[in-house]
């Protein structure tokens, strides 16, 4: 896409979303997920996730086959899926050793499984959206395309069925087969609503619907697809009006938002690269101050994950490695 013809409140909205999730991950690593700050963070962007598949399906172009696009898709999420699960491997090594796993096992076949049933492992948690995005992509032209709205509601409904499903303690696996439903029901919803979430009525429905997911919350793991808090059903609502309220401010702004409209463009850089720097930063902050509480751990972790990706970002996007990356 040019650059001028680029929409740039999507990257805005972009930016915004990667930032919530690093400071999400930031949080989880800082035990701070019970944090009353954080409890809000998840109601206001309970959407983040979804967001990208709404996003995604925003560019569906009707009239292509799964094969064209499997020919399309697969090198552009393979490079950067391969490219960093390697370095995450490396990084990852390191971690297990630093707690003194010498378990052979644990280095080659334990990542293997894990990522057959889960789509990505320890050293590369976040891949997993490759897998799903790809299997979403694939798909598309017939649930999009030949189904049309109906296919993708039904998308929802299967997804919303299958969070309900354990067997014992372990939740539905290949994770990725299960994630897909939901992912292909926004991608879906993006298409058919890719003009019409900025009409008047909808941003107005939008806002009263995500006023109220405050009064009563609920968040799903998108990437099991299992129910975390409130009812199913309610998770989709929640987080198709609060797409189309971030994407409706961010269009309202009628320009590019420093640092956020950046760091949307190159938003795979900075959703791939910041996990196994976080991994690093855990290690070596847990080995320095063992007994640093969990609020400053969380803001010091926060900052020098920014500052690294900050400072990884310019030579990842050389002519060279650029390619090689995917990015």
């Amino acid at each position: 896409m040019n650059s001028k013809d680029r929409d740039c409140s999507l990257d805005t909205v972009g930016g915004v979303m990667i930032l919530y999730m690093i400071f999400m991950h930031c949080c989880q690593f800082a035990e701070m997920m019970d944090w009353e700050v954080m409890k809000h963070l998840q109601t206001i962007f309970v959407g983040f996730m979804a967001w990208f598949f709404f996003k995604s399906g925003m560019f569906h172009h009707e009239g292509q086959g799964a094969q064209s696009i499997m020919k399309r898709m697969l090198p552009k999420l393979l490079r950067p899926y391969v490219a960093f699960s390697v370095v995450g491997y490396f990084v990852y090594c390191v971690v297990l050793w630093s707690r003194g796993d010498r378990d052979f096992i644990h280095y080659t076949l334990s990542i293997a499984k894990s990522i057959v049933l889960t789509g990505s492992y320890g050293g590369a948690l976040p891949l997993w959206f490759l897998v799903t995005l790809f299997l979403v992509k694939t798909f598309s032209p017939v649930i999009v395309g030949k189904c049309k709205l109906g296919g993708v509601i039904a998308c929802g409904l299967i997804g919303c069925c299958c969070s309900y499903v354990e067997i014992g303690q372990l939740k539905l696996q290949p994770y990725y087969f299960f994630s897909f439903f939901p992912a292909m029901f926004f991608y879906g919803l993006g298409h058919f609503l890719k003009v019409k979430q900025y009409g008047k009525l909808a941003f107005v429905l939008s806002v009263a619907v995500f006023v109220a997911s405050f009064a009563y919350p609920s968040t799903v793991d998108f990437r099991v697809n299992h129910l975390s808090v409130g009812a199913y059903p309610l998770f989709l609502i929640y987080s198709l009006a609060a797409i189309v309220v971030f994407n409706n401010a961010a269009k309202s702004l009628g320009q590019s938002l420093w640092p956020l409209t950046q760091i949307g463009r190159q938003s795979m850089f900075w959703y791939c690269a910041h996990w196994p720097l976080l991994l690093l930063i855990n290690l070596l902050f847990r080995n320095m101050f063992p007994s640093l509480p969990g609020l400053p751990l969380l803001v010091g972790t926060f900052a020098a994950l920014l500052i690294l990706l900050v400072i990884l970002r310019p030579l990842a996007y050389t002519s060279r490695t650029k390619n090689l990356l995917g990015l």
